[in-house]
């Protein structure tokens, strides 16, 4: 009996380390490390902000007049051979203000938002699942110039 149990508990880690070792190998998470800081965007009212951080990012929006920051959303990411694969996980209020003017400034999950829409008797005035499905995108890096491209492309500069 004891053999048997000796046995099954070696055939058992045997087939666990196998299965780490080749889940490890083919599934390892990419991030280009030359992503990592902050980028901005000039547009006609001010400018985008995007921040990564080793797999995580967030995007922000600045306004000239008046002067503020509104967040909008962040997540993580992953990168591969000139692509880049957002995964959206948090909205924010700052975003979300003019579809719920009652919204509070803060983070939001799918979840948390659907249960807010639904405290609230408020309905979305767009499809909120378009929000959190992944985003891909095609980026290039020259020196200090980061280019994201999804129909057409964006340029941001690094400033951190």
């Amino acid at each position: 009996m004891k053999k048997n149990y000796i046995c099954f508990c070696s055939i058992l880690f045997i087939m666990v380390f196998g299965i780490l070792t080749v889940s490890c190998d083919n599934g390892t998470i990419r991030v280009d490390t030359a992503l990592n800081g902050t980028w901005k965007s000039e547009h006609l009212n001010g400018y985008d902000k995007m921040t990564f951080l080793n797999g995580l990012f967030q995007q922000s929006d600045f306004y000239n007049e008046p002067e503020r920051e509104e967040f909008v959303y962040k997540g993580t990411y992953t990168t591969n051979d000139g692509k880049i694969n957002f995964n959206i996980t948090h909205l924010h209020g700052d975003f979300l203000k003019s579809s719920f003017p009652e919204i509070n400034l803060e983070w939001y999950t799918k979840e948390e938002l659907m249960q807010h829409a639904d405290n609230t008797n408020n309905e979305f005035g767009f499809p909120i699942e378009q929000y959190y499905s992944p985003q891909n995108y095609s980026y290039s890096i020259d020196d200090n110039v980061l280019t994201l491209t999804f129909i057409h492309p964006t340029t941001y500069t690094k400033i951190e």
